[in-house]
Parts: structure tokens; sequence; C-alpha cells
């Protein structure tokens, strides 16, 4: 199912960037993304501009998403903060890029389709491993000696045996001896 579900994501995610001036829209796979502009931000250590963009299917509304380009103060970075709307089916991205000048700014649009399937492969496998730790053969296992020899002044020693558990069981050859 992890497999399938990334080569699915692979194969039918659809992206683009694209040039976008306030009020402009462009289709990316069966979505229209709707640049509606940028505003001034401040946050507790950074300065920023935070972009709007509508994003409908079908003429109908699907979100409304706000990437950011943030300016860090003290590390002198500059950074990009993506809008990610999710869904159950699908996960759609907007992200900004650069001010190209007269009002136009570079936006990534993703239609990211099975995402969720990603994670549900990786909790079976989670699922898988939590199953294979309750048998016996994998888990490290205490096993006592047999008093082999049925005298009456002989102790049992015990002797932890190793990750795949052989010798309880039965896939490789008992621990041998007990303390004497």
């Amino acid at each position: 199912v992890f497999v399938l579900a990334i080569t699915m994501v692979e194969s039918y995610t659809r992206e683009r960037d694209v040039a976008l001036a306030p009020g402009q829209s462009a289709a990316i796979g069966e979505y229209q993304y709707r640049f509606d502009g940028i505003i001034p931000i401040e946050g507790p250590n950074y300065d920023g501009l935070r972009g709007t963009v509508s994003i409908s299917r079908d003429g109908g509304l699907v979100t409304v998403l706000h990437p950011e380009k943030r300016q860090y103060w003290v590390q002198k970075s500059t950074m990009t903060e993506a809008g990610i709307k999710m869904q159950w089916s699908r996960n759609v991205f907007a992200a900004l890029g650069e001010d190209l000048g007269a009002g136009r700014w570079s936006v990534r649009g993703q239609v990211r389709p099975w995402v969720n399937f990603v994670w549900f492969g990786a909790f079976i496998m989670a699922l898988g491993g939590l199953v294979a730790t309750t048998d016996e053969r994998y888990r490290r296992a205490l096993v006592r000696d047999a008093d082999l020899s049925g005298s009456a002044g002989r102790s049992t020693g015990t002797k932890v045996v190793g990750a795949l558990g052989a010798a309880a069981s039965g896939l490789g050859p008992a621990p041998s001896g007990g303390a004497t």
C-alpha cells in the first residue's frame, strides 16, 4: 500500500509555477488558482509578506490559502511558508516565489492526490511491526536450562537467547549447561 500510494502521488501530482498579478488566475489540474494580492506582516522575529490565493473547482470556492515570504531578523534568511489545504483525497498547495515587478509574483501551485494513502500505508507498516513484536520468535526470550542429570544437588541457570529466540522457537539448538 505504501509503495503504491507513493507511486500514485508522484504520477498524478500537478504542479505549475505561474506569474500572476492580483486578480489573475491560472489552471492547475482541475483547480483554478486566483492570486488576490499581498499584504505586509510582522511576526515576533520576522517581517514578511502574506499572499492570498483563492482556489476553486467547478466554479465553487474550495479554500483560501495564505502563503508567506518571511525575512528573519537574526538569521538574515528568507523563508517561504506554503499554504496547504488537506483534503481526504488530495492536498492543494500554494507558495509565493519572487516579486517579478509590475505587481506580478511568481506563484507555485500543486495538487497532490492520494497523499493520505501514504500515511495509511505507513500506519499499516507500523501495525505490522507491532504485531510482529508479539510473536515469540521475534522477542528476546528468557529460557530456563533443563536439569538433564536429574540430580538434586544441581541448580538450574538462565541464559538470554538472541533477538530471534532460536531456542524458544525450535529454530536452533537449546542453550547448554547450567550453573554447577
